[in-house]
């Protein structure tokens, strides 16, 4: 089952860290991945990319959003 969480960024608050919480605490058969509105860094993203957590950023484009939500959707 894939799983896509959509946010409009990482910034440390309590809803990032709430969605950071869920994904690491999923079942590990689940095809997650996340999707930034905003850009910006911080240990929360550090630790998703740790935990090998796929990230996409929608300001680098909408075409190229495009292209990553379509082939994602894909089954």
């Amino acid at each position: 089952m894939r799983i896509l969480y959509v946010i409009n960024s990482l910034e440390v608050g309590g809803a990032e860290k709430l969605t950071l919480d869920l994904i690491l605490g999923m079942n590990k058969k689940f095809e997650v991945r996340v999707f930034l509105l905003k850009s910006n860094s911080s240990y929360l993203l550090d630790e998703l990319k740790a935990a090998n957590i796929e990230v996409f950023y929608f300001f680098k484009g909408f075409l190229k959003f495009l292209i990553v939500f379509i082939d994602y959707l894909k089954l």
